[in-house]
């Protein structure tokens, strides 16, 4: 059971991940748990772990209220992120 939930974790991270990237979610936007879990027909915890791994990461950032959102990184930001990720 583990497993699975596990790639369903890994899934999640990719494909918000991959949202992040293309900028479908632009940065300052509100990523909203229960909105993602939809559209990637899947349950919550998945996607929670996954948020909490992409705050981690830096390509998240936690809002006042709690929330996760697409921090608004410059490029050399951005450049700073994927080099300390390629390490």
């Amino acid at each position: 059971m583990r497993a699975q939930n596990k790639s369903s974790e890994d899934r999640a991270y990719c494909e918000i991940m991959a949202m992040i990237l293309s900028q479908e979610l632009p940065p300052g936007s509100i990523v909203m748990e229960a909105v993602i879990a939809e559209r990637l027909k899947m349950s919550r915890t998945p996607i929670r772990a996954a948020l909490r791994r992409l705050v981690s990461s830096g390509l998240l950032e936690i809002t006042s209220n709690r929330s996760s959102a697409v921090p608004i990184l410059t490029r050399k930001d951005w450049d700073d992120l994927f080099d300390l990720r390629l390490r």
